[in-house]
């Protein structure tokens, strides 16, 4: 392409090229992308599986990673049976219906291959001299692309779908293989910063887990061994229903697309796996502070945080406090540990009436205490994240239009790519 052609685009750079989807694939950059079974072959309710093969969703996908965890699972033996979607190791996904535009690269070593649904595309790299699987993620969330993609796509409806014939008319700036291996390790350094950070957070949440367990499950409190139990009950706990322990708060709303940002001052709460829909320049719905916290619950999703800064729901998502003064981030814990994590649907009313084995005030208040700073280090944590996040969005789009030029940059490879960066 001619240098007034690229011009055009905003690329500054004339060493990149500028080629469609088709145009890799007729070059044997890439194999024709695809998507999951459609139709009769798709799999249906009664077909998963608590353990197998990951079949991918475009909801388990959301911050550029796959949740291997809470996806639904087919038997390796209807995956083998199937007639496509087979994504493995190293592969780029793309989402293109419905939820448009996410994106993540297959890593996944308990089966050689994930099964994909038809909301979701895989692009599989065949040339590695030409196109390296990073760039083309980063690529594909580029604003440049995004925007493409949604325009073509048509989001923003309920039927938002771009269809693989579609796909392979898109187009994909491509610089040298060298410079996009620079580019990938310089998003990659800030992606891995984000993982530790996540990683940190997840680490905290699970030390303040462990310590309910340890203190209301097995009854190891502190001072368990001058408690006098009773027919197994030590004395001063009672069981209640939920209902009466807890307040419930206005609900949420739906959001039109042009409401929400990709920055802003007030967070936006959905059922998604993802912490946040989105942001919200308006005033915030809810002003939680690490003082008085609130509690929120998906009524769907079973999805559950605990906020502590002015936020503000999409529909679905129930907010709610404890009644009189039990303390908050005990009531979270007590309410998070009533959920049987296995069942997908578990609506409020039937969260409502369980039951809850309630310990002394002291005892709630003193687990409050220990607990407390791990969540305001994860609050600074996600701040971290969330920053983050930001500076390498900026960079990505100055990188990917060649404004921000990496030639002469003495790049150190981040430790997530150092098999890489000798191929």
């Amino acid at each position: 392409m001619n240098k007034e052609a690229l011009t055009r685009i905003g690329i500054k750079d004339f060493s990149f090229d500028f080629l469609t989807v088709e145009q890799l694939i007729k070059r044997g950059i890439i194999d024709k992308p695809l998507d999951g079974n459609h139709g009769e072959l798709h799999p249906k309710g009664e077909d998963f599986v608590l353990s197998g093969v990951p079949f991918i969703m475009a909801s388990d996908i959301n911050d550029g990673a796959v949740d291997y965890v809470n996806c639904k699972f087919i038997t390796r033996k209807q995956a083998d049976s199937l007639r496509k979607g087979f994504a493995k190791n190293g592969d780029v996904l793309l989402t293109h219906k419905a939820t448009i535009g996410r994106t993540a690269i297959v890593k996944y070593n308990e089966q050689p291959y994930v099964m994909l649904t038809p909301q979701v595309t895989y692009y599989r790299v065949r040339d590695h001299q030409k196109l390296h699987n990073r760039y083309l993620r980063y690529f594909f969330e580029s604003t440049f692309f995004q925007n493409m993609l949604s325009s073509w796509a048509g989001s923003g409806s309920t039927r938002a779908y771009l269809g693989i014939t579609e796909q392979c008319k898109l187009p994909v700036i491509l610089p040298p293989i060298t410079k996009q291996k620079k580019i990938a390790a310089v998003l990659s350094a800030y992606d891995d910063l984000i993982e530790n950070n996540k990683r940190r957070i997840a680490l905290l949440e699970k030390m303040a887990e462990e310590i309910y367990r340890e203190w209301f499950v097995r009854m190891r409190f502190p001072g368990h061994e001058k408690v006098k139990v009773v027919k197994g009950v030590p004395e001063g706990w009672h069981v209640t229903k939920v209902k009466p322990i807890v307040s419930r708060l206005p609900f949420g709303r739906i959001y039109r697309e042009n409401e929400l940002l990709e920055s802003g001052q007030i967070i936006v709460i959905d059922q998604s796996q993802s912490d946040f829909l989105g942001f919200y320049n308006g005033e915030p719905q809810h002003k939680a502070t690490p003082e008085k916290p609130i509690v929120l619950f998906g009524d769907h999703s079973c999805k559950m945080l605990l906020m502590t800064k002015p936020f503000s729901l999409a529909e679905n998502v129930i907010p709610f406090v404890p009644q009189n003064d039990m303390p908050t981030y005990f009531l979270y814990h007590l309410i998070k540990g009533s959920i049987e994590t296995t069942e997908y649907k578990r609506h409020w009313t039937e969260l409502t009436n369980k039951d809850v084995f309630l310990p002394p005030p002291p005892l709630q208040q003193r687990y409050q205490d220990v607990v407390k700073p791990h969540y305001q280090n994860i609050e600074l944590l996600k701040d971290a994240i969330r920053f983050t996040s930001k500076s390498r969005d900026m960079l990505l789009a100055r990188l990917i239009s060649g404004k921000l030029p990496v030639e002469n940059l003495a790049i150190q490879f981040p430790a997530s790519m150092q098999d890489e960066a000798t191929s």
